[in-house]
């Protein structure tokens, strides 16, 4: 039903409340810890961050998107993807990611190597942003005249601490010990206006090195904790927009204790900092630890990143987006991405109403770049297009061949954006597609398939065959053959079984009307005129 209410984006409801808050001049920020890979699950921060800041460039805001990488965060543990190098990271435990060595020597730390993919897969994203290592931020004295201006309302801080998030801190610094180099096995036991004393011991997995020491505020060589470093780098960069997990937006979290500290201690106006769901898999939260982590560099090789992007946009910010990668749904999500594409830039008309397609072109334009409008994408759905290619014998000629005699390819269609997500589909297929859409054609009846068949049920398929002409599609086909089962009372979910035997050697497979339309009905009429019943 059409509607003549106005179609927003939640882009849109953020920007309005900056812009409103700090004009028309922005800084977005995100951040990450690289302790480990990069996967999809942690991408949301940065995806969403990159829709805000395109958004106002395309309304000719000024906007900077600037990202920063969590390097002197201590290292908790081995990521299962560095097992094999347990022996020489053990004794890195604790230490900041930035002073651990990278295992396959690639990089120049174990946080370079991780923060790579990040970098590489923002650049295939087509994303817009200036990446910062925190570590060069406490070096370059950042922080500095916020260590002091905390030191200074020491009591007040622990107030706005206790009374926001229900506890305060034990201390307000994670100091690196100068014997061991350890974070995670120190204490403080006081600090002032130039020094910090420290005490350094065995915590738990975190081993420490049982000494006392002093170290110099100006050595830069302690990081405020988080609830208090998020308020400090959002105001030394000048932060007006950034986008937060729900899981930091519960009552008294982060989100709560950042905007405490910023009105009460800062005397600063705390960014808009809208809170966005999780990447799900199955309603799963992905995580690397758990296995249910895609990598973001395998990301390309299954689908177009754009259509990954696409879906991220279009879903609602508070909602987890479930990216099922592994299932049948990546290959609707394909379908309808080329469908939305295909609408706003070559003319075609995509079904739903008014409303819905507006809302999908929004998602489409904040991932569209100048490939999108150089390139007209073949419509096919993907079950078809991979269908297609197996029947072609998994050839690229043959498949053009097919799809010309269909009638499908038109002129003006790219054929190098067609082989890529043919590409990027036939890797799903076999890393991660159902047996029911891999198949090989059978050129004579397979032995032993006999069997599955029935005088009847060849002269329901026989009749259904011989009743079909070249303009036949696969709806008449499933009406024409439910209509001779039932005059012959026949269940048509009988048909199948041989159906797949014969064609494929499966129990299951591909649509059969599609099956039949794609291979042509006279290939399948001399397979099935073969049969000895």
């Amino acid at each position: 039903m059409e509607t003549d209410e106005k179609v927003t984006h939640w882009t849109d409801k953020i920007i309005d409340e900056a812009t409103t808050k700090f004009g028309g001049k922005h800084v977005i920020m995100g951040g990450w810890s690289p302790s480990g890979i990069f996967h999809i699950g942690n991408s949301r921060e940065i995806i969403t961050a990159n829709a805000i800041n395109r958004k106002l460039k395309d309304l000719g805001i000024t906007s900077n998107f600037v990202f920063v990488i969590d390097d002197f965060d201590g290292l908790e543990k081995i990521p299962s993807t560095l097992k094999k190098y347990k022996g020489s990271l053990k004794e890195y435990i604790g230490h900041p990611l930035c002073r651990v060595p990278d295992p396959t020597k690639q990089f120049a730390s174990y946080s370079e190597l991780f923060a790579s993919s990040l970098k590489a897969a923002c650049k295939e994203w087509n994303i817009d942003v200036e990446f910062l290592n925190a570590s060069d931020l406490y070096k370059e004295g950042k922080y500095d005249k916020f260590y002091s201006l905390y030191l200074q309302n020491y009591q007040k801080v622990q107030e706005i601490l206790k009374d926001v998030s229900g506890s305060e801190l034990s201390s307000f610094l994670i100091v690196i010990c100068p014997n061991c180099g350890s974070n995670k096995s120190t204490e403080v036991l006081k600090m002032d206006d130039t020094k910090i004393s420290i005490k350094c011991q065995t915590s738990g997995q975190y081993k420490g090195c049982n000494t006392t020491s002093e170290v110099s505020v100006e050595s830069h060589e302690w990081k405020l904790k988080w609830r208090l470093d998020w308020p400090a780098r959002q105001t030394f960069c000048g932060v007006t927009i950034e986008p937060a997990g729900k899981d930091h937006s519960v009552e008294g979290g982060s989100i709560d204790t950042s905007i405490a500290i910023h009105r009460e201690i800062l005397n600063h106006q705390p960014p808009v900092m809208p809170r966005y769901g999780f990447i799900t898999i199955n309603g799963k939260k992905m995580s690397g630890s758990s296995g249910l982590g895609l990598p973001v560099e395998k990301l390309s090789e299954i689908v177009d990143p754009s259509s990954y992007l696409y879906l991220v946009y279009k879903t609602n910010l508070t909602r987890d987006v479930d990216f099922d990668y592994k299932s049948m749904n990546l290959l609707n999500l394909i379908d309808e991405y080329i469908g939305i594409w295909r609408d706003e830039l070559f003319g075609d008309k995509y079904e739903g109403t008014t409303q819905q397609v507006t809302k999908l072109k929004a998602a489409f334009l904040l991932t569209k770049t100048p490939y999108h409008e150089k390139n007209n994408p073949l419509y096919i759905k993907m079950t078809e297009l991979l269908l297609l290619y197996q029947i072609s014998l998994e050839n690229w000629d043959r498949l053009l061949d097919k799809l010309k005699s269909l009638g499908k390819l038109e002129e003006d269609i790219s054929l190098e954006e067609l082989s890529l997500r043919l590409k990027r589909a036939m890797n799903w297929l076999n890393t991660y597609g159902p047996d029911n859409l891999k198949f090989k054609i059978n050129e004579i009846p397979p032995e032993g398939v006999n069997k599955y068949w029935t005088k009847t049920y060849k002269d329901i398929w026989l009749e259904t065959l011989n009743t079909l002409d070249k303009n036949s599609t696969k709806d008449d086909i499933s009406t024409i053959l439910r209509a001779k089962a039932n005059e012959k009372q026949v269940q048509p979910k009988e048909l199948f079984k041989p159906f797949y035997q014969l064609i494929i050697s499966k129990d299951r497979g591909p649509n059969a009307s599609q099956l039949i339309v794609s291979l042509g009905s006279e290939t399948v009429l001399k397979l099935i005129s073969k049969i000895e019943v």
